[in-house]
């Protein structure tokens, strides 16, 4: 099980939200709206059906989560590096440095 190979769909599964309509652009993050077109408000609800917490913040966080997220599977199938820093300045790149002061 450790060494299968990771399954990609090929497509998203069809959407199960039926009253409203999310989409995520890189531009705008996260967003809903309704299907008559008004803008939705993301929100975080308990068991109990109490708001946690609405608004641009969650829209935000639900964002940048998801962006982890693929960003930690990119690094996990081998497409995306870290390499922690910038790397050093090659010894050409020294010279013209240095002409260019």
């Amino acid at each position: 099980m450790v060494n299968e190979p990771r399954r990609i769909p090929k497509f998203p599964p069809p959407p199960t939200v039926t009253a409203a309509v999310l989409f995520s652009k890189v531009w705008e993050g996260v967003y809903a709206v309704g299907h008559d077109g008004r803008p939705l408000t993301l929100a975080i609800v308990d068991s109990a059906g109490k708001v946690i917490e609405s608004g641009e913040a969650v829209s935000r966080d639900a964002w940048m989560r998801a962006l982890d997220s693929y960003w930690l599977h990119l690094k996990e199938i081998g497409v995306l590096h870290d390499y922690g820093s910038t790397p050093p300045l090659q010894p050409w790149h020294k010279k013209k440095a240095a002409r260019a002061a």
